[in-house]
């Protein structure tokens, strides 16, 4: 039977292993084609939102991707669209991605940085117990 901060550990792992599977759908959406391209990308996005380790700063990064995204699929067939005011002057499409990256960095740091925590909390308690015996 596993103990409570196992549990809690397997939940961490498991929470990063299906960000890590909607990064990669978000990432693996663009296609040669820029209507499925732009199609993709949104139904993507709106799966990684839906993800419980998506921060604001994933959310941020991502959303200026789809923006990007769908300026050019749009441009492609001959219309115009204004880019959202998330788009700061100075943002590019790479920079939006580098960001997206970063931004996931971040989590999986933030939840490896928990697991560690949870890890080392049991050691101490098997160390002490040991000492007691």
């Amino acid at each position: 039977m596993l103990s409570s901060n196992e549990k809690k550990i397997q939940q961490i792992d498991s929470n990063l292993e299906h960000l890590r599977e909607d990064l990669v759908r978000f990432y693996s959406a663009f296609s040669t084609s820029p209507k499925e391209t732009m199609a993709n990308v949104l139904v993507a996005y709106e799966i990684l939102m839906a993800n419980p380790l998506t921060t604001d700063e994933l959310r941020k990064a991502a959303y200026k991707v789809r923006e990007f995204t769908t300026v050019k699929a749009m441009s492609v067939f001959g219309t115009s669209v204004n880019k959202d005011s998330a788009i700061e002057p100075g943002d590019t499409y790479q920079s939006s991605i580098d960001e997206l990256g970063k931004a996931y960095r971040q989590v999986v740091e933030e939840q490896n940085r928990r697991r560690d925590s949870m890890l080392n909390g049991k050691s101490q308690k098997t160390i002490l117990k040991l000492f007691r015996k």
